[in-house]
Formats: structure tokens, sequence, C-alpha cells
């Protein structure tokens, strides 16, 4: 416990002593270990670069408070499956977050967890990054899993064989093949470990260093943001999106400069192409589902016949391998967004 005490307050020192020198500086990430990072408030460190004002330790403390709402809900019983639902309920039916109902809407806000939790309303990346840094605070091997243009959720356990969790569709259960089918990953994608790979901690810190970085690249900040798509791909070089918008970094930096210098940047953006066929990188274009078709708008919650009323909740109800639940009075409900999903 100690250790762990420790461990906790060097990270809290490092990410307020990150806070407040130049950006250069980011490059302090990569002498974190595994054990020491903490998503939760390294992801609401990077939004305070996007929104200075935000208070890191209030919202860390709400982490902490739905932390303590799944913990209680699942005392009663610790399998893995039972504690899944709990974070599920949690989540969704007591906090009531949700996905948006059109993934096309790519607003910086949907991107920050701070915005995810003013609103409620977040993404195929928010709502993940909230499943991962509530299960750290559990003690919990959750771990994000990539496929193209979409991140969902892995629980490790060597005895628990339906480890996805499709965080935008309730918490239910997607097997592997059927990502790969509805994402069209291909060969490179999964043999390299791009796709369909349980990311580790540090890992998933590239992808918040790279969401920085694309609003920067937005700013037209290209230097900076050319800065942390690289420290991204230090963190995770098969970040194939971070690879991908560095490489458009560059063409777009050549076609500023000329002679050697616009060859130089042409090149580098070149190599990055390449990497990407390596890697098996899809681009979200290439995926035969529209955008957003592949999570169903909200239904309406399931009210009983008797008394007209919204049903309360508490036991964890959301299913996890299966459409339809059953409630101990016999009414039956849905998890709400993506059933195609469910097995």
């Amino acid at each position: 416990m100690g250790s762990q005490v420790y461990r906790l307050f060097c990270f809290l020192v490092f990410l307020a002593a990150f806070h407040g020198r130049c950006s250069a500086n980011i490059y302090d990430f990569l002498t974190m270990s595994e054990e020491d990072i903490d998503i939760g408030i390294a992801a609401l460190t990077l939004a305070k670069e996007i929104y200075p004002d935000i208070d890191i330790k209030s919202y860390s403390d709400k982490i902490d408070a739905i932390a303590d709402k799944v913990r209680q809900l699942a005392k009663k019983n610790n399998t893995v499956d039972y504690r899944i639902r709990c974070l599920n309920t949690v989540i969704h039916l007591h906090e009531k977050f949700r996905c948006i109902d059109d993934v096309t809407d790519r607003r910086q806000d949907y991107y920050y967890l701070n915005r995810f939790f003013d609103t409620k309303i977040g993404n195929c990346y928010t709502m993940p990054l909230l499943y991962v840094a509530v299960g750290q605070r559990l003690g919990w091997p959750l771990y994000v899993v990539h496929v193209p243009d979409h991140m969902f959720i892995r629980y490790i356990d060597p005895h628990f064989p339906i480890q996805n969790i499709e965080t935008t569709s309730g918490g239910a259960h997607v097997p592997d093949e059927k990502y790969a089918k509805k994402f069209v990953v291909n060969k490179n994608g999964r043999k390299s470990g791009t796709y369909l790979r349980t990311l580790t901690h540090r890992e998933l810190l590239g992808d918040l260093v790279s969401t920085n970085a694309n609003r920067f690249g937005r700013k037209g900040q290209t230097h900076k943001a050319i800065m942390y798509y690289k420290l991204a791909i230090k963190l995770n070089p098969r970040c194939v999106e971070a690879w991908a918008n560095l490489g458009t970094s560059y063409k777009m930096l050549a076609k500023q400069k000329k002679g050697r210098e616009a060859k130089k940047h042409r090149k580098m953006s070149a190599k990055c192409a390449k990497r990407l066929d390596k890697l098996g990188f899809v681009h979200p274009y290439d995926v035969p589902l529209p955008s957003g078709e592949y999570i169903k708008r909200t239904k309406k919650p399931a009210v009983s016949k008797k008394n007209k009323t919204v049903i309360s909740y508490s036991e964890p109800n959301i299913p996890i391998r299966r459409n339809v639940t059953t409630l101990p009075d016999g009414t039956q409900i849905t998890p709400g967004h993506g059933d195609e999903y469910s097995e």
C-alpha cells in the first residue's frame, strides 16, 4: 500500500510540474512506467492545455465518486461478469452517460473527459476512456483496444472468455471477429498489432497526446502538432492516427516551403505513408458502414405497465452478452445503443 501511495504522489508531482512547464517537456511522459500512470489524471492534465480553467482535482473526484458507486454495487458478488454489469449500470443508468447519436459529429468537446462529465455526452473515444479511468480507481484490469476509427474495452482475465466491452452499446459483449468484419480490419492491421490488440496504459497515453496534436494542427500550430504526434508515436509506435496526421502535417509544411526544405518534408510524409502500409492502416472513409450507423439511437426508458412510471434500477441489469434482460418483476429491457452488436 505504501508503494502505491508513493507512486501516486510521484505521478501527481510530475503532472503539477508538467503543467507549469513549456510544452517541450511533454517528453517527460516517456519516463513514466506503466504502474505509475493514472489515465484519468493524465487525460485531464492534457485537457487543461485546451481548457485552461478546469480544476483537475474536482474532475478526478468525480471519477472517484463513480468508482465508489460501482464498488458498493459490486460488493455482493466479485465475479468478473457481475463487476462489468455493475460498471455498466452505474455509468449508463445511474450517471446517464451516453454516446452521441451522430458520430460524424467530431467536435472538440466530444474528445475530452472534462466535457464528457459536463454534458454526459461522449463518443467511442471518451466512453472507453471513462471506463479505463474508473477501472483504474477500482483496481480492475480494463484496457483499450483499437479497430479502425473506433475504440472498445477489454477486461483482462484468463478465466473470463468474453472480455470485450462495447461501451457505446451499454457495455454489450462483441467478439473480435465481429469487430474485424464490421470495421474491415485487414491482415496487416491484425498481424502488426495495430488493431484488436490490447493496449497498455502507456500506449493509451499516445492516443491522449495525439488528440491534443489534432487540436493544435487545426489551430494552425503545425510545428507544435508535429512535436506532439512524434511523442504519441514514441508512446505507441502503432498509433496509426498519429502516423497519418504526422504525414499530413509534413505535407502542409512542404506546401509552405521551397526547394530542399519542401523536398525534405515531402520525403518525411512519404515515410509516414510507408509506415502506415506496414501497420495495416484502414482510413475511416474506407470503413463500409457510414459513420454512425453502428450506433442506434437511444431508446425510450422502459415503463412498467402497472404504474406507468419509469423503472428504477438498483441492480446491475445492463446485459453484456445478450440483447434483452428480464427484471425481477418480469419486465424486459434492452441495452439501448448498438443492439446489433449484442450476442
